[in-house]
């Protein structure tokens, strides 16, 4: 260009300065730039980039902003879909041609996610939030009742839930460290450092921060239970509308699909010694996978699979053992044990003992296990310590009242949760050894001979054909293995329906047919509350109905009798309540809902054998299974609909 072109055009751009014309637009050339500063992000990608720069420091801070810039680039040419604006076009002009933002929106929803992603990898990788105390502390004391406990892997910090609040609790002072009053949203697990811990919104998981509370990042589709910390560059969900398991890379912010488990994981654990394997428990199947973080996007390869012919866990609770290299879970005969590192698939019966806990011990060779041997009549839990390879029982004396054991990993010791204190435990004393396969025949003969007595009485009260519905069956067939009926329950209340309302049809099923079958089940209420003529307690249980856009068909099952508090929030749509219990229950406040007891079904645990028979009960009645369980061993307030 002439020396006379460039001073022509000096003197232009000097004119248009004079007369206040905006260079911002023009000076960024590059259509992408023009394109997001005419349509700018959100204010929650501002944010968490903020954060997230303010995070991270030195050659990661920069890496951060290369990678930031590459995803905004990304977000103006895709979304414009084609038109690059000129050099010279203005903010107005680009916002006129790019009308449809429903693009950015969603882009915009990626980046924040993905920032969400990059900075709680950077929480994860600080020490742990506080030390592991030298010396255990004997009480942890939260300011009600304990619904649930959740500790962390790698440091002295609990995350608890009481019917009034959500705590995390220093274990040296014994202080919390944050507290909130508790919602209704569905709480999850502590990172191994303590520093974060999830919970779930809606259908929305929420990884916020121990100290403060602050949510720093949002995965859509993943419930709290579905979510699996691993370390501190690894996790694991699955998305609660396909199934499809996705491995969280911390260090990238990358969601990766695992695409060799694509049935939903219940359970997931690092193989002992290789911090890059890992095993995913499915519903049929336990699959081994690697990843290889040697390229720019991480890689999931398949190592191992194992299809199981049948499902051998019933419940979907699964343990480690204290030194990482098993898994443990309830079986429907017994527990499954599972290796790590071969995937050997190990089953030991226990049946007619059901086993409700298996818990984790400090001795990898040990489990405490609580149950009862099912009997007509049921009987008081009992306690064990119970060696794996000896395969000995050896029964413990409990502390008083204890509601649940747990095992808390950071000080390798077991704790008894009792009310609003959860209690360490140095050592559980033990009374005598009882090899297993004694154990068993002791506990055949005591189903049989109960069934026996069982059917005396019934020929004693005249339980015959034609007069109850029973069969009168000859003392032998009521051996161990016969099909046995059960006494009918009480005539309900007259604030129940039956008479037209049957399983299989009628007005039930009908009712069910357009609605959302949600259930909620416990083992039991606070036991807090007033005792039945026979001894036992009724603990109050609140469930909220809230505003949904389709009726609500709720099912109500609890082991323990309960008194079913619903509270109908306005706009609820309370079409049907089902009720099922082994001892009677009470129901208020379903204003003009039917009530209907079904059975003496209970469950408390998604997936296990108790909700399968549920299950198939509520589907005896609606044509249909549930939609939505909620459950807890001893639950106080749950909120339905929405």
């Amino acid at each position: 260009m002439s020396k006379a072109k460039i001073a022509g055009l000096g003197l232009v751009i000097l004119a248009l300065f004079l007369f206040g014309f905006n260079f911002t637009n023009i000076l960024k050339l590059a259509p992408e730039d023009k394109i997001n500063s005419a349509i700018p992000v959100s204010d929650a990608v501002l944010t968490a980039e903020k954060n997230v720069i303010k995070q991270a420091s030195g050659s990661k801070r920069s890496e951060l902003e290369e990678q930031l810039a590459n995803r905004l680039k990304l977000r103006a040419l895709s979304c414009a879909k084609g038109y690059s604006p000129s050099w010279l076009a203005s903010g107005e002009e680009v916002r006129k041609n790019l009308d449809d933002r429903s693009c950015f929106i969603d882009a915009d929803k990626e980046i924040a996610r993905w920032l969400g992603i990059i900075r709680a990898g950077l929480v994860l990788a600080e020490p742990p939030l506080m030390p592991i105390p030298a010396k255990s502390p004997e009480y942890i004391v939260a300011d009600g009742s304990i619904l649930n406990a959740r500790f962390a892997e790698k440091a002295g910090v609990a995350l608890i839930e009481t019917g009034q609040a959500v705590e995390v609790i220093d274990f040296e002072g014994n202080k919390p460290i944050f507290k909130e009053t508790r919602e209704s949203s569905m709480l999850g697990s502590l990172s191994p450092n303590g520093r974060l811990f999830t919970v779930n919104e809606g259908n929305r998981l929420k990884i916020r921060e121990s100290e403060s509370g602050n949510v720093i990042a949002e995965i859509p589709a993943v419930r709290a239970n579905q979510f699996f910390w691993i370390d501190e560059r690894t996790g694991f969900y699955s998305s609660s509308n396909s199934g499809q398991v996705f491995l969280v890379d911390f260090l990238s912010g990358m969601a990766i699909p695992v695409d060799a488990v694509n049935r939903g994981a219940q359970f997931v654990a690092k193989v002992p010694g290789n911090e890059n394997r890992f095993v995913l428990f499915s519903s049929n199947s336990v699959t081994k996978i690697e990843l290889d973080r040697t390229r720019s996007v991480p890689d999931v390869r398949l190592v191992d699979d194992k299809q199981l012919k049948d499902a051998y866990w019933s419940s979907n609770v699964f343990n480690l053992t204290a030194d990482g290299s098993k898994v443990i879970s309830i079986s429907s005969s017994g527990l499954t044990f599972v290796s790590l590192d071969s995937l050997e698939v190990e089953t030991i019966a226990f049946e007619p003992f059901y086993i409700r806990l298996a818990s984790t011990t400090p001795d990898p060779n040990k489990l405490l296990l609580s149950g009862f041997t099912r009997t007509l009549m049921g009987q008081r839990e009992k306690y064990y310590l119970f060696s794996i390879s000896n395969q000995i029982l050896m029964p413990i004396s409990v502390p008083a009242n204890p509601s649940r054991f747990v095992y808390m990993p950071s000080i390798r010791q077991l704790a008894s949760i009792s009310e609003s204190k959860i209690a360490t435990i140095a050592e559980m004393p033990t009374q005598g050894a009882v090899p297993l396969s004694q154990f068993v025949s002791d506990a055949l003969q005591e189903v049989n001979q109960s069934k026996l007595d069982a059917f005396d009485r019934q020929q004693a009260q005249g339980v015959i054909q034609g007069q109850s519905g029973y069969r009168s069956y000859p003392s032998a067939a009521w051996a161990y293995g016969a099909p046995v009926p059960i006494p009918a329950p009480a005539a309900p209340p007259a604030s129940f329906s039956t008479g037209y309302d049957r399983p299989g049809g009628g007005v039930i099923a009908q009712l069910a047919r357009n609605a959302q079958i949600e259930s909620v089940g416990v083992y039991q209420g606070p036991r807090s509350g007033p005792l039945t003529a026979d001894g036992r307690h009724m603990g109050a249980v609140e469930v909220n109905i809230r505003r949904s856009s389709k009726p609500i068909v709720l099912v109500l099952s609890a082991y323990e009798p309960v008194q079913w508090k619903l509270k109908l929030a306005p706009g609820a749509q309370l079409s049907t309540v089902l009720v099922s219990g082994y001892y009677p229950s009470q129901v208020t406040g379903a204003g003009g809902a039917r009530t209907v007891i079904i059975g003496r079904d209970y469950a408390y645990k998604l997936g296990s054998t108790e909700y399968n028979r549920l299950n198939q009960q509520v589907m005896m009645w609606t044509g249909r299974t549930i939609d939505v369980f909620q459950g807890l061993y001893e639950g106080s307030s749950f909120s339905v609909g929405g």
